[in-house]
């Protein structure tokens, strides 16, 4: 079976963790049986969006350490794409060509799968168009209230 693998951002991570995203748009968005990867990268950034919601909603760091529990079991299947050096090499390279205005994170996923020939699966739309503005394949996943 040809399993095509896709790259997942932490916008949709978090967007799914956090029910800003719903899992049925996710599997209408790739081929049935796609490989999904993350990096690890990608796993601190979803993290840091975790307890940061958690802080604004004004919830305890429980509240915080049940959804990253939750994440790491999401995760479990999920095939992890490597951080590499280069990849933050390229990721400044990008964040200083204004006309993509990403921001660093945003780039660091942008320059793993520029290195690793992935599709992009991203809700963020900025991102979305920048990678397509440098040629790679994208995917644009929208949140639940998007307008």
């Amino acid at each position: 079976m040809n399993r095509t693998p896709v790259y997942v951002d932490a916008s949709v991570i978090a967007g799914l963790i956090l029910s800003d995203i719903s899992s049925e748009g996710l599997l209408a968005s790739i081929d049935d049986g796609a490989t999904l990867l993350h990096s690890r990268f990608g796993l601190g950034e979803v993290v840091s969006a975790i307890a940061a919601r958690t802080r604004a909603l004004r919830q305890t760091d429980e509240d915080a350490e049940v959804k990253i529990a939750a994440l790491g079991d999401f995760l479990s299947d999920w095939r992890e794409e490597t951080f590499r050096p280069a990849d933050l090499d390229r990721a400044i390279i990008l964040a200083g060509r204004p006309s993509l205005a990403l921001k660093l994170p945003d780039a660091i996923h942008v320059a793993i799968v520029e290195r690793a020939g992935l599709p992009l699966l991203t809700a963020d739309r900025q991102q979305e168009r920048a990678a397509r503005a440098i040629g790679l394949t994208t995917i644009l996943l929208p949140m639940k209230d998007s307008r």
